[in-house]
């Protein structure tokens, strides 16, 4: 393919220092909270993660959660972090969209059990975008497996540039890194079916609400108010050695009418996701997940934009004795161009 002509000739620059430093703390952190703690082993959860394109990631697609809640009283906390990067584009006749960047998302996750089978939490994402640091390895890594993904459509390797345009009008442009507070969320949860011992499968009903608190210019928020309403389910053992466990859920995503392609968003978003974990003595549990929504964006023949999304998890979490665990997995877009080429997932999760 003819590489994506460039609509700006203004240079990029990379999110600023202190974000990519206040980034780098956490994934550091995480090895020395690992190390802090014994090892134990209990329920499967899913990675915390969603679809992290530049124009998805804006918009209140959720992750799972866990399917148990906890005992009244319990709160969840999670530190999360994603690190992904983007390089993709298409040319049509009406139509050019070139994606090409690197972001980084740390959320702090608060969740508290406020009564039996109900919780109650908030989401505070803080996003980094800009030139990125990944386009060397993560092209060597295509290279090596054998993905053709993109040749990297001629992309200048360590450049920033989100643009769309559409019947000769720019109606995306992107060029200048940026970071700052993203679209914080407010959630809840309700056990449908009690976490009892004869019970295999726990199922929790979840929703969201996002609210405009990033800066959508930037493309750190959408602009907009988005509800989310799911259900979380994952099969139950006796002992969490016992072997392969899956886990799942479904839901829809309301968009609001956002500042981002407004004219072109869907009002309503489905979206689903599947995994398994398998057991590794009491420490660790090897992870396997598959996350998929329909379209954001109509009106549109360019498939970033108009086409279903799916991607595939591949990690291990650490389980750090009766209430902490760590995750990381590595992401890949199944369908290839409609979520991030490759994204780092770290979590840290604990109960009090």
């Amino acid at each position: 393919m003819e590489a994506p002509e460039r609509v700006c000739e203004d240079r990029p620059v990379r999110p600023r220092a202190s974000a990519r430093r206040a980034s780098c703390f956490a994934i550091a952190c995480f090895p020395l909270l690992i190390a802090a703690v014994p090892a134990g082993a209990r329920e499967v959860v899913p990675f915390h993660s969603f679809n992290q394109s530049p124009v998805v990631q804006i918009f209140g697609l959720p992750a799972l959660g866990p399917a148990r809640l906890g005992t009244p009283g319990t709160t969840r906390i999670e530190l999360s972090e994603i690190v992904a990067r983007n390089a993709t584009g298409s040319i049509r006749e009406h139509e050019t969209l070139v994606l090409d960047g690197e972001s980084y998302r740390t959320t702090l996750i608060v969740a508290h059990t406020v009564a039996t089978g109900i919780e109650l939490g908030i989401e505070i994402p803080y996003v980094a975008i800009g030139a990125g640091r990944l386009d060397g390895a993560v092209g060597s890594f295509h290279d090596a497996v054998g993905l053709d993904h993109e040749d990297d459509l001629g992309f200048d390797r360590d450049e920033f540039r989100y643009t769309y345009a559409r019947e000769g009008v720019e109606e995306l442009a992107v060029v200048l890194g940026a970071n700052g507070i993203g679209d914080v969320r407010l959630t809840g949860g309700w056990q449908w079916r009690p976490s009892r011992p004869e019970r295999r499968l726990d199922v929790a009903l979840r929703g969201s609400v996002e609210l405009p608190t990033g800066d959508s210019s930037a493309l750190l928020g959408s602009g907009g108010t988005e509800v989310a309403l799911w259900a979380s389910l994952a099969e139950r053992q006796d002992d969490a050695n016992a072997g392969l466990q899956w886990y799942g859920g479904f839901g829809a995503v309301y968009v609001g009418a956002g500042d981002v392609l407004r004219d072109q968003q869907r009002r309503f978003v489905g979206f689903a996701g599947v995994g398994a974990g398998w057991a590794v003595g009491r420490a660790f549990v090897l992870k396997a997940q598959v996350d998929l929504h329909s379209p954001f964006y109509r009106d549109s023949d360019v498939g970033q934009l108009a086409d279903p999304a799916a991607q595939l998890l591949v990690g291990a979490t650490w389980e750090m004795g009766e209430k902490g665990s760590f995750d990381f997995a590595l992401a890949e877009d199944v369908i290839v161009d409609n979520s991030s080429d490759v994204a780092l997932h770290f979590g840290l999760r604990w109960r009090r």
